[in-house]
């Protein structure tokens, strides 16, 4: 089981979101902001988000995020004005779940034949408006067949799954979200994702906490550290070499207790010049050095990858809160 992507950080979005730092939109015990889209009600995307990640190496996907939304899906929904658009590495699209049918919502798969399925009435498939939900899309792309299914806040949403005959797509790898022309038809609308997971596996009741630099540890890279966190993706370091590193120590965990770590994820946004290459996460604890498999980067094609340590590498065992204090995380060129 893998974890794809795991990020809370603008920098690692495409599109124009807004970077939103009211307080309930997020939480803020976990990560320092949410990743805001929207629009206004003359179908205009005033900001959208757009996650780019490598495939999956199965069939299946699962995507996460929290949400809070401003205002109810409603009536005089434009065309085109979709919520969540899923595509894969030919940028064909695979599923999406439309807001241009009055007054409904409807999800569609675009496989062998395009597929759709609106329910009666203004199925919402949102938690409640101006509080912060789990959405966790599962996505099922064999070479047979597509399948959809939703969950929100961990309950299955019956009208959002479907399936199809597939026609040649493969693993998503691209999801773009928008939100505009809602119910209140003269209002700007917003919704603000945060805690963004892909994965191999289940995803329902996983979370992110942030865990920014504290300390330097081993740098043999080029350039200032500080440009690996201040969210401007023209900024940041080079190897010039295989087996240089850049490793830091992190901050304490801020989320509540009796929290259990899934994952230690390091995701960096970068390329290779010249052709493509690989970099791994790095970790470092006792004098002793440790590595994830590796995560392929794109020769001048910047895009974030993310790597994981599953367990404590020191000796396998489940992730502790305490273990952090011992460790130095960050990423290796490797090949």
């Amino acid at each position: 089981m893998s974890i794809i992507l795991a990020t809370n950080n603008i920098a690692d979005v495409g599109g124009n979101p807004i970077k939103d730092t009211t307080a309930g939109r997020f939480r803020s015990t976990h990560v320092g902001y949410g990743i805001a889209t929207e629009g206004t009600s003359s179908h205009t995307p005033v900001a959208t988000a757009e996650f780019k990640h490598a495939p999956v190496g199965g069939d299946v996907t699962w995507i996460h995020c929290k949400i809070w939304h401003s205002h109810n899906v409603g009536a005089n929904n434009g065309t085109g004005a979709f919520w969540c658009a899923i595509r894969d590495a030919s940028n064909a699209l695979i599923c999406d779940f439309d807001l241009d049918f009055s007054p409904d919502v409807h999800v569609t798969l675009f496989g062998a034949s395009t597929v759709n399925y609106t329910p009666a009435g203004n199925r919402n498939p949102y938690n409640s408006v101006a509080t912060i939900g789990d959405v966790d899309i599962k996505l099922t792309v064999s070479v047979a067949t597509l399948t959809v299914e939703v969950y929100i806040d961990g309950g299955e949403y019956p009208y959002f799954n479907l399936t199809v005959a597939n026609n040649g797509k493969t693993a998503p790898v691209f999801e773009e979200w928008r939100c505009f022309d809602w119910l209140d038809t003269n209002v700007t609308v917003r919704q603000v994702i945060s805690e963004y997971i892909v994965a191999d596996e289940d995803t329902r009741g996983l979370g992110l906490t942030d865990k920014f630099t504290l300390a330097d540890g081993v740098n043999t890279w080029t350039g200032d550290v500080a440009d690996l966190f201040d969210e401007n993706v023209s900024t940041g370091m080079t190897a010039d070499a295989l087996g240089k590193r850049v490793t830091q120590a992190v901050t304490a965990y801020g989320g509540p207790g009796a929290s259990v770590t899934r994952a230690v994820v390091i995701t960096a946004y970068g390329d290779v010049d010249g052709a493509d290459g690989d970099v791994r996460g790095a970790a470092r604890a006792n004098d002793q050095d440790f590595f994830t498999g590796n995560a392929g980067l794109k020769n001048g094609i910047p895009e974030s990858r993310s790597v994981a340590f599953d367990t404590n590498p020191i000796d396998s065992s489940a992730w502790l809160e305490a273990d952090f204090t011992d460790f130095e995380f960050g990423i290796e060129a490797s090949s």
